[in-house]
């Protein structure tokens, strides 16, 4: 028998007491709320909830980021003391009928609450599911509700990334495992591909590696003083016979964009393929395949699309023919020798981390809460823009990145005179609490090209739960650094 502990129900549920009290069984398939942020027609507002004295609120158990977090007792399926957001959107559909049903629910505090979830990032919007199995792996309930999870996040991530096919969304643990998956089933033995200083080691190495094993030819697109792409030279290497052109879209130590659009144009007039690497901009700065002509983008999961650490994936443009790299079980075609063809399974061998993807899918769901990825990048941007303005003015500050572009993402390099970076690092979060990134950033070519070999850089990179406050105590901060 389904119960909940002292639930109230809203004008807009069905007979869920009536439901309840005949023992019918209610699924969760996901919960929205905190400050307003439900769908209008999902809960009316707190306040109005609490004006009619239909919802008695106990004390929050953590308050952060201007939410608050509210602990709710569940017994279904055997599952006890699950925490759900306060101003809470239950989804529930009854097998019954398929009714898609609504209700607001408050319980006692607990003793204790989960150190994972006392924490500024997780209140947040969120998918909350009873359980999760492994999508494909037979007709379980667990199973299925994983592989509906897993098919919500693909659609999410489709309409987000401009991809035209939900199912060419293929899953993977991080940008890095993505890359690695689009460049070895891309490039064949003795093929020519073209890339550029600006990348990250989960480019150059995949690429250093088959020019070291296959024969793979593979060229460098150089970068002017402040570390922006260097078009003409790009142009010149991608010759008719070039392979595949693999390009970040913004720079992970200056945070200069690419226009990739511009390199989908190049990269096609030659007949090669354009393979995006979109761990800093995915989430953070505007994507669309099929208006911008690129045939796979990378991502991941933790940075710019708020979800979990293990979730990434790559989207594949129709036609684009990526050979399976990784094989193994797939739940389906058991007897074939090989990894199956169809998509998504021929680029998702093994158990998909549905608990991460249920995750991730929440956390698109809060971007689109917040406006969009437009609305998130103009905060962001704001703020790195409010940095750079009083950091210019501190003398010894070396700063590294074309400030001027029109779109770019919202990190700051820089250096204090000839200081190693690690230490200013280390000097900013012991002093006031900053946490900042020091040193390579995995990125060799890039800090040959700027000279910072030896000292590193300092980089700032700013998100959506940052502040105008903390923007100016960490210009203070320097300022005093610099002084020193």
């Amino acid at each position: 028998m389904a119960t909940w502990d002292n639930v109230v129900y809203t004008t807009l549920g069905l007979n869920l007491m009536a439901k309840l009290q005949t023992g019918a069984t209610l699924h969760i398939t996901r919960a929205v709320g905190g400050d307003g942020h439900a769908s209008a027609d999902a809960l009316p507002a707190l306040t109005e909830i609490a004006a009619t004295q239909t919802l008695t609120l106990s004390d929050p158990v953590y308050k952060g980021n201007g939410r608050a977090l509210l602990p709710v007792t569940l017994y279904n399926r055997g599952l006890t003391g699950g925490y759900i957001l306060r101003q809470i959107g239950i989804y529930a559909t009854d097998p019954d009928d398929g009714e898609v049903l609504m209700l607001v629910a408050q319980s006692e505090t607990p003793d204790t609450i989960p150190s994972e979830l006392a924490s500024p990032d997780f209140v947040a919007n969120f998918s909350f599911h009873i359980a999760l199995g492994n999508a494909g792996r037979g007709a379980t309930s667990g199973a299925l509700d994983a592989a509906r999870t897993i098919h919500g996040c693909r659609a999410k991530l489709a309409r987000l990334l401009g991809c035209p096919r939900a199912d060419h969304v293929c899953f993977a643990p991080n940008s890095t495992a993505a890359l690695n998956t689009a460049i070895n089933g891309v490039v064949r033995p003795g093929d020519r591909v073209v890339t550029t200083v600006l990348e990250h080691n989960s480019v150059l190495r995949p690429l250093n590696r088959l020019a070291a094993e296959r024969g793979v030819t593979v060229e460098h697109a150089g970068c002017d003083a402040n570390g922006a792409l260097d078009y003409d030279e790009l142009g010149r290497l991608v010759t008719p016979g070039t392979c595949a052109v693999v390009v970040t879209h913004a720079s992970n130590v200056t945070g200069n964009a690419v226009d990739i659009a511009r390199v989908a144009a190049i990269a096609h007039a030659a007949g090669a393929l354009l393979i995006v690497d979109a761990s800093q901009s995915a989430g953070a700065m505007h994507v669309d395949m099929r208006a911008m002509g690129l045939d796979v983008v990378c991502f991941t999961g933790h940075k710019g699309l708020m979800g979990p650490q293990g979730t990434g994936g790559l989207a594949v443009a129709e036609g684009v023919d990526v050979a399976p790299w990784a094989m193994g079980g797939t739940g389906v075609h058991s007897f074939d020798a090989l990894q199956p063809l169809e998509w998504p399974t021929r680029l998702e061998a093994g158990t998909l981390n549905g608990h991460g993807i249920a995750g991730l899918s929440a956390g698109l769901d809060f971007i689109e809460a917040q406006g969009g990825v437009e609305a998130i990048a103009a905060h962001e941007r704001a703020l790195a823009e409010r940095f750079l303005a009083g950091v210019r003015e501190i003398p010894g500050i070396a700063l590294y990145g074309a400030f001027d572009q029109p779109s770019r993402s919202a990190i700051v390099s820089l250096n204090v005179g000839d200081i190693d970076s690690a230490e200013i690092s280390d000097a900013l979060m012991q002093g006031w609490g900053i946490a900042t990134r020091p040193g390579a950033h995995c990125a060799p070519l890039m800090h040959r090209a700027l000279g910072t070999e030896r000292q590193g850089v300092v980089r700032f990179s700013f998100g959506y739960f940052n502040t105008d406050e903390e923007v100016d105590t960490a210009i203070e901060a320097l300022r005093d650094l610099s002084c020193d």
